[in-house]
């Protein structure tokens, strides 16, 4: 076995050890106790798979591999995707746009980026607004050909600094843009260690007040 397989195998028996402390650190409702045990399910499964020496040996996607373990320790997922290369190629600004551009362009339909990564397509959106097909040669002109990801993470209620209740049920989102897909996904990590972060400092400074 080698040191990345063995890095991964410590990673995830961490992982697993934190996620079963979650229901002996607070009271966790029966969603969440499912949701808990599915997770540690799928930890076992994983950890069983690096140790295959055929799974262990394959790098044929690392990427994908990096992006499954930073999925799963953030809860954070991809629920929209706009390849603005592909999308001004094919002329789909429109007035009847596709669902994921429309989720897009909505989301900063009054020129406010919700990521600074947006500001350069907000701007433009908003700018022409009232016709959408010279938003898109803007676009165009500007240079615009990269990838806008939403991203999506459950809000964390936390129970101590170390465990909190989540689910899918309540979450945040937000659009960010990048020239390349993994560049958009990094955004997305970031993005997500900030939000839940605030999720933390929203919690101590509550206990804080307690004492």
């Amino acid at each position: 076995m080698n040191r990345a397989t063995t890095s991964v195998q410590w990673v995830l028996d961490e992982l697993r050890m934190l996620l079963a402390g979650v229901g002996v650190l607070g009271k966790v409702n029966n969603r969440d106790v499912i949701w808990r045990d599915s997770v540690l399910e799928l930890v076992d499964r994983r950890r069983a798979e690096h140790s295959s020496p055929e799974l262990a040996n394959d790098v044929r996607n690392p990427g994908g591999r990096k992006r499954v373990n930073e999925a799963l320790d953030l809860s954070l997922r991809i629920s929209g995707i706009a390849d603005f290369a592909s999308l001004l190629a094919t002329d789909a600004f429109e007035p009847s746009l596709p669902d994921d551009l429309q989720d897009l362009v909505d989301s900063v339909g009054d020129g406010v980026a919700t990521h600074p990564s947006l500001e350069p397509i907000a701007t433009v959106l908003a700018e022409h607004s009232d016709d959408l097909e010279f938003a898109g040669e803007q676009l165009v002109t500007n240079g615009v050909a990269g990838v806008a990801l939403k991203v999506s993470t459950p809000v964390r209620r936390h129970l101590t600094d170390s465990s909190w209740e989540s689910s899918w049920g309540y979450y945040t989102s937000t659009w960010v843009y990048a020239d390349s897909f993994d560049e958009a996904w990094l955004l997305g990590v970031e993005w997500a260690k900030e939000k839940h972060a605030y999720f933390l400092a929203k919690f101590q400074r509550v206990m804080g007040a307690e004492k």
